[in-house]
């Protein structure tokens, strides 16, 4: 049994970062809720734990959301009017809502002590892996680890103002809670050259903090411009893309009542042929890349949903995973749309397992996961071979659709 760890005081931590970093890793890259909540996701399953809840009422969210547009063409309308000098009126996108708006996270995690939150959490770009010597599990060593640059704690800020950790380590007698206001840490960085730090407001509770091991985000102040899209719907739908290769029974993931769940498709085509396997079942395939000198081994699908059953533009082509997450968005790659066949890239849907790139020493995934350095080596070698098997993919299919209207007709 674990032993109680002594309860510390409450000292305010430092949060250490580069000046604008919030701004430009934050809020210019999480632009959306559905992009920030990956990121809080890919941690709860980094550390061990068996599930992540995510709760939120849109209609709330909505609501607000219009009591803020209102007040800003109020502001408009009003500015000058009574005869002064217009002042400036802060824009409608960087508006917030009102702070009783909140999206809370909680996880059965690891957790973090008081000391493990300010040494790690709160140092901006910190690289575990180069820590834990290139490895890349988790801490229980039964996970492979999706974050590595350790920039996926600045999703908040990306749709949140005010962002409060809440988090009771495994055998803590006590929960440590911090809160991040963007405001605040903005100011503290005017001004500096380089690195700036803050002061973190800090709490520590013993009775009405978590009652267990886990971790709680709390994202209030919520950014205007990041809520166009609240559909609980539309949300389980991203969540289910970015970790559709997690077992639910090892990982659970739900967006209040609803489990995220990858929906299954019914396919009727799949490429490589291959009888033995069922439509949606990965074929192991490995390439030698002719610079690095190196086999990299990795499992692939082509498949073809059934006829009508188009596809989103944005779901076509081959989608990448490594380490059960996503890291790059569906792409033709660079198939010729002169290709035989091509007119059925409606109905492509791809999917590619290569843990091999997040084990790379050059981390070849862009920052947001919409796609991959696709023309350094080791990567230009997969993906002109993904390329080739989709030419062929495609003009396989032609056939099979010309040959069964012959049959028809």
């Amino acid at each position: 049994m674990a032993t109680k760890s002594k309860i510390p005081d409450e000292t305010p931590l430092k949060f250490s970062f580069s000046a604008h970093l919030l701004e430009d890793l934050g809020v210019n890259l999480y632009t959306s809720l559905a992009k920030a909540l990956v990121e809080f996701v890919a941690n709860a399953y980094d550390a061990d734990s068996p599930h992540i809840r995510i709760k939120f009422d849109p209609s709330k969210i909505t609501a607000q959301a219009d009591v803020c547009r209102k007040q800003y063409e109020l502001d408009l309308a009003g500015n000058g009017a009574d005869g002064k000098p217009k002042k400036e009126i802060p824009p409608l996108e960087k508006r917030t809502l009102d702070p009783s708006v909140v999206i809370v996270l909680e996880d059965a995690g690891h957790g973090m002590t008081k000391a493990e939150i300010e040494e790690k959490f709160l140092v901006i770009g910190r690289r575990r892996r180069d820590e834990a010597g290139g490895e890349a599990v988790s801490k229980s060593g039964k996970r492979l680890v999706m974050g590595r640059k350790g920039l996926g704690k600045l999703a908040g800020f990306g749709i949140a103002h005010r962002v409060e950790v809440a988090s009771r380590a495994d055998g803590a007698g006590y929960t440590t809670v911090i809160t991040l206001d963007y405001d605040d840490l903005i100011a503290a960085s005017e001004g500096a050259l380089s690195e700036s730090s803050a002061t973190v407001p800090t709490s520590i509770r013993t009775t009405d903090g978590l009652k267990a091991k886990g971790t709680r985000i709390t994202l209030s102040r919520l950014v205007y411009q990041t809520l166009h899209s609240v559909d609980e719907p539309d949300i389980v739908a991203a969540l289910a893309r970015h970790f559709a290769l997690i077992n639910p029974k090892d990982f659970s993931i739900r967006v209040n009542s609803s489990a995220v769940e990858p929906k299954e498709k019914k396919y009727a085509y799949a490429w490589p042929e291959d009888e033995k396997r069922k439509h949606a079942q990965l074929v192991p395939e490995s390439y030698n890349d002719a610079e690095t000198g190196q086999t990299y081994n990795f499992q692939y699908r082509l498949r073809f949903t059934e006829e009508k059953k188009y596809l989103m533009a944005m779901e076509r082509g081959v989608r990448v995973y490594a380490h059960s997450r996503l890291a790059s968005f569906p792409s033709m790659l660079n198939v010729n749309s002169n290709a035989h066949g091509f007119r059925y890239s409606d109905y492509l849907d791809g999917i590619v397992v290569a843990d091999f790139i997040d084990e790379l020493p050059t981390d070849y995934i862009a920052t947001d996961r919409s796609d991959l350095r696709w023309e350094t080596p080791p990567l230009a070698g997969l993906r002109e071979m993904l390329t080739t098997e989709m030419q062929k993919a495609l003009g396989k299919f032609a056939d099979k659709r010309m040959q069964e209207s012959a049959e028809k007709v």
